[in-house]
């Protein structure tokens, strides 16, 4: 998957630690009856600022949120939802392990949206884990 799209990575869960790898278009057409989805994005990328403002069906001040500039960690619940900002260390080769990088979380029971804007090791992490059948089931 691109970054240049916004589009980091993301995955339909199976509900037994794997998922089937999405693009844009799948990502577009998903319904919560398709089962569980997580998508990440690159928070400074122009499509992703596009879809979530037009496409995600997510509330305004919820998007504002997800791309703004505040940093300091925080969790909100909202409807049937929680906005979840976190910090981290910085374990990207070369980087200060002072220079925090930060992870914006929307989380809802169907759908997860995570965004940065650096890369973060955990996500990594995450990524191996469900392509080796080992991630989330639920």
């Amino acid at each position: 998957m691109s970054d240049h799209t916004g589009l980091v990575l993301s995955y339909l869960l199976d509900g037994e630690g794997g998922g089937r790898k999405l693009d844009w278009q799948k990502i577009r057409n998903w319904e919560e009856n398709a089962g569980i989805i997580w998508v990440h994005l690159d928070r400074s990328a122009d499509e992703t600022k596009d879809w979530l403002g037009t496409e995600s069906g997510l509330d305004p001040v919820i998007v504002e949120t997800l791309l703004g500039e505040a940093r300091r960690p925080r969790s909100l619940a909202i409807g049937n939802g929680v906005l979840v900002t976190l910090r981290g260390v910085n374990l990207n080769p070369g980087a200060r392990p002072d220079d925090m990088v930060a992870l914006r979380l929307w989380i809802e029971p169907h759908r997860a949206i995570t965004l940065r804007h650096r890369k973060i090791m955990a996500i990594e992490d995450l990524r191996d884990s469900l392509e080796a059948g080992q991630g989330p089931k639920n």
